[in-house]
């Protein structure tokens, strides 16, 4: 039979072989052209593309450029990639790991390649170069390709040696950067590489600079439109130093005060500097931990967002505990009218933070994250006496209701084990969807409420027992998010996934 079949085949004309081959082609290609992603309306796809082509990444530990690898799938989508704007996400760090995996040629190619295919886009440039005098040669090559174009900068951010930022190559984009929204600098000086001059006006004529994120050293000063900047961060810098910057900014609606050292003791002053600010965020570390020196120098009659935060810090640190004390003293003198507070990480009492709500009669937002460690587990600010402050009574109309009478919505990260039944009540008691009895009340609805949990690996039970009664009032519309996290790894568990898991036990 097999000798029959071979003797068929051999007895084909090459010509209708020919043709059958050709037929099998045009049915492949016909089949592609059903497969489902064709079906795709083309408006759909180009939202596709722009999700997956978030920014060409290269460092020095991978290459990764979505936008790439797109247009290699076949023709069509090579011809829309290049046709649609997903090249202007340009991130290039090459500071930080010693070494090298991508070679110069790659990153020149690359570069190349999303800046020519980027057209009249608006750039979003990442840069962190090497200070190593070695690879003086690739950072060259990456100035000289990229700078020509900084009149497309829209967000520009560079990490580096500050001898870098006072180079020949920085000094063309000088009057070039109409379009630049955001800056970042994150500027190292390396002994022996102070710059060459103090000052730097490079980014002075910059007439849409709006944000700007910034390291003042005692060794340089870089010379921004202060009066028209309207979010600043000032980072890892001295108090004195981030004082000096403040007090230029005159149109400042938000401001961050990252990690900046406040050991340095500033000199009494009788009357504190009047600011514009509405947001001001104070992010402390193990050299900034006096948050004191801020609140005796700032009059923000404007602010309405106030968020502190600090890192995880170990248990011999000598703050101990973080005192608030001239906060109240800075609202009163401020006139202010908070509108959102938020301690995170902050090892502050459950009284100093009473204290300090009941002079909020405004105040409408709430967030209050317990340290991860630090605390042997215990929950310092979030204690049965703080739930009872915060709970409505229903009952009694003529007494006084709960100061924070218009509270609408509650962020908590807790340790377990917690009043997991008073915590309940006290959110049961704040929900009030009926009008007519918030009226009678004088207190608003919670409209949301998110709470994380976080517990030791080691526990027998996952610590949501009791916390099922909130998933009524969910139903019933309150916006409510429940997570835990294990502490040893930081692993985060979805709690909707646990839930189906218990059922099917």
């Amino acid at each position: 039979m097999q000798l029959f079949e071979d003797n068929s085949e051999a007895e084909v004309p090459v010509s209708l072989r020919n043709q059958q081959k050709e037929l099998r082609s045009q049915i492949i290609w016909y089949r592609s052209l059903l497969a489902p992603i064709r079906k795709l309306p083309l408006e759909c796809l180009i939202q596709i593309f722009a999700l997956v082509c978030m920014g060409c990444k290269v460092s020095r530990k991978e290459v990764d450029c979505p936008a790439t690898r797109l247009s290699q799938v076949c023709a069509g989508w090579g011809e829309l990639a290049r046709s649609i704007p997903i090249w202007s996400h340009i991130n290039i760090n090459l500071y930080w790991v010693s070494s090298f995996r991508c070679n110069g040629d790659v990153i020149r190619s690359i570069l190349t390649t999303h800046l020519e295919l980027s057209k009249n886009s608006p750039l979003c440039i990442v840069l962190g170069l090497p200070a190593d005098p070695t690879e003086s040669q690739t950072t060259s090559d990456i100035i000289h390709l990229l700078f020509p174009h900084s009149r497309r900068f829209q967000d520009f951010s560079f990490q580096g040696s500050s001898r870098t930022l006072w180079s020949d190559g920085f000094a063309s984009i000088k009057g070039n950067l109409p379009q630049l929204q955001s800056l970042s600098l994150g500027l190292e000086t390396l002994a022996n590489s102070s710059p060459s001059s103090r000052k730097l006006d490079i980014f002075y004529d910059a007439p849409q600079l709006r944000v700007v994120r910034y390291t003042h050293s005692p060794d340089y000063a870089i010379e921004f439109p202060w009066t028209q900047i309207t979010d600043f961060t000032s980072q890892y810098t001295r108090c004195s130093l981030a004082l000096e910057d403040l007090s230029r900014l005159t149109m400042a609606d938000k401001v961050t005060l990252h990690c900046c050292d406040t050991r340095q003791t500033l000199p009494n002053i009788n009357t504190p500097t009047n600011m514009p600010f509405r947001s001001l965020s104070i992010d402390v570390d193990d050299f900034g931990y006096l948050l004191s020196q801020w609140f005796r120098w700032f009059t923000l009659p404007n602010l309405e967002v106030l968020q502190l935060s600090g890192v995880e810090f170990q248990e011999n640190h000598p703050n101990g505990r973080f005192t608030i004390e001239d906060l109240p003293s800075f609202i009163s003198r401020s006139s202010c009218t908070i509108r959102s507070l938020s301690f995170s990480r902050l090892a502050v009492s459950d009284k100093d933070i009473i204290t300090l709500l009941r002079s909020l009669p405004m105040f409408s937002e709430l967030t209050i994250h317990e340290r991860h460690y630090g605390d042997y587990g215990k929950n310092v600010a979030v204690t049965d006496t703080f739930l009872k402050c915060l709970t409505v009574d229903h009952e009694n109309y003529d007494i006084k209701q709960p100061f924070l009478s218009r509270l609408s919505a509650l962020n908590l990260r807790v340790h377990a084990p917690f009043a997991t039944e008073k915590l309940v009540h006290m959110i049961q008691s704040c929900w009030i969807p009926d009008q007519k009895h918030s009226d009678r009340l004088g207190v608003v609805s919670l409209l949301s409420f998110n709470l994380m949990v976080l517990y030791e690996r080691e526990a027998v039970d996952i610590p949501i027992t009791g916390l099922q009664m909130l998933d009524s009032l969910k139903a019933d519309g309150l916006e409510y998010n429940l997570t835990v996290e294990a502490l040893a790894g930081r692993q985060t568990i979805d709690v909707q996934v646990l839930n189906l898991t218990e059922r099917h036990r």
